[in-house]
């Protein structure tokens, strides 16, 4: 039986230390976070006290969604991969009108599931900070030419708002403030600020977590060519220096992402959501893709 808890528990964070499957969306920081990040409610299904999922669970009239993360977020159960099946299974039986799971390790069951594949770009890193410039491309390597500066600190309100104007011209997500306020001082988080002269040319927020680091929240001014090649570079060489062997770069979805991202030398990785759609949300979805 799924048990639910609405903190984070000590239990919780054992098990987080303790399965090498996790990631910086699993730690106690990001949780901390998560209602301010994506709404909702946030809470911990537990299954006995050897595999937990955390959840962001949001309601709507007779409506109601769990979600094991949010946008560009890897969740997931956690804990004794053994008993990741019967978690799912229990979770389906749940009755929500929408059940979804990250599956960024690709080791969970996919029996009753609808499975939404998904990719993500991954530098592996080299061992010699020497050498990481030659996974670049030309054009990347002309880019750290420019005369930007990386600082290792960001105020969290010029981030915000720099972050805030360039997602909004995209039209896509943009974290909300509070999320982005919460993480500042986390072992999690890094915060980078790029300059021309001294003008704020661009911001980058890497969340390291075990090998990995990964780059999460950007922004930069239209005028910033080159900007994010300086902040990347700057990250993962702090990475290195941590000792993480790889630098995800984040979900891709685009061809012009995709392109950037192989140009820093990062090559595609599949993972997926699995998706549980009941009742008539789940039939009128089923339409809606299948016309």
């Amino acid at each position: 039986m799924i048990r639910v808890e609405r903190g984070i528990s000590r239990e919780y964070e054992d098990l987080f230390r303790s399965d090498p499957g996790a990631t910086a969306f699993h730690h106690p920081d990001f949780l901390m976070a998560y209602e301010a990040i994506f709404g909702g409610r946030f809470e911990v299904w537990w299954l006995d006290d050897d595999c937990a999922c955390p959840f962001v669970i949001n309601e709507k009239g007779p409506y109601r969604s769990a979600s094991s993360a949010g946008y560009g977020c890897y969740g997931g159960p956690i804990g004794n991969p053994e008993r990741f099946s019967e978690f799912l299974r229990l979770a389906r039986a749940r009755g929500f009108s929408r059940l979804e799971v990250v599956d960024f390790r690709n080791r969970l069951p996919v029996d009753g599931f609808r499975v939404a594949e998904r990719t993500a770009h991954i530098i592996e890193l080299p061992e010699n900070p020497d050498e990481v410039t030659r996974l670049y491309s030309n054009s990347r390597r002309r880019n750290l030419r420019k005369a930007l500066r990386v600082e290792r600190s960001a105020d969290p309100g010029e981030f915000y708002e720099l972050h805030s104007e360039t997602f909004r011209s995209l039209r896509t997500w943009v974290t909300p403030e509070e999320g982005i306020t919460a993480l500042f001082g986390s072992e999690i988080a890094r915060f980078y600020s790029a300059y021309k002269e001294r003008e704020l040319a661009g911001v980058l927020l890497v969340l390291s977590w075990g090998q990995e680091a990964m780059w999460w929240i950007s922004g930069r001014k239209p005028w910033g060519e080159g900007v994010m090649t300086h902040l990347l570079h700057a990250a993962i060489l702090d990475a290195m220096a941590e000792g993480r062997r790889s630098f995800n770069l984040g979900g891709t979805d685009a061809p012009g992402p995709a392109r950037f991202k192989e140009s820093m030398g990062a090559r595609p990785y599949s993972y997926r959501s699995l998706v549980s759609e009941r009742g008539v949300f789940g039939l009128l979805r089923r339409i809606r893709r299948n016309p």
